[in-house]
């Protein structure tokens, strides 16, 4: 059975369980780092190059801060900084977090079906 709170990207294996509290609480704060992103896009006082080097050093301190110090240079070990390819690795981790809600969602509606009580045919206060 494939665990669904591993997310392997680059030959890593991290853990990050977005049904748990307190990793969503972080989830969510790592996020707020990446909307220095959006507002780098539209800067006009850096060179397109700075802008680069700047996008992906937004997305390595977004990936340590919500899996620890140190984790960035080993996701992206090889990987120059390149938007294309630091966008490559976010869509995986968006897809990720995406199907763990999906699976959360699929497995609440199983449980409601298992243990909601069953409508009769001649109900009258058919609910």
């Amino acid at each position: 059975m494939e665990d669904n709170c591993i997310w392997e990207i680059n030959g890593l294996k991290l853990s990050l369980d977005m049904e748990d509290a307190e990793t969503a609480e972080k989830y969510i704060a790592s996020l707020d780092i990446l909307k220095e992103a959006d507002v780098l896009r539209i800067n006009k006082d850096i060179s397109y190059s700075e802008m680069i080097h700047t996008y992906c050093r937004i997305f390595r301190k977004f990936y340590n801060n919500l899996f620890g110090d140190g984790i960035s240079e080993k996701i992206f070990v090889g990987i120059k900084d390149n938007i294309r390819k630091y966008d490559a690795v976010y869509e995986s981790l968006i897809d990720f977090v995406y199907k763990q809600r999906i699976e959360s969602a699929s497995r609440m509606n199983q449980i409601v079906k298992r243990y909601a009580p069953k409508k009769a045919k001649n109900d009258k206060f058919n609910l």
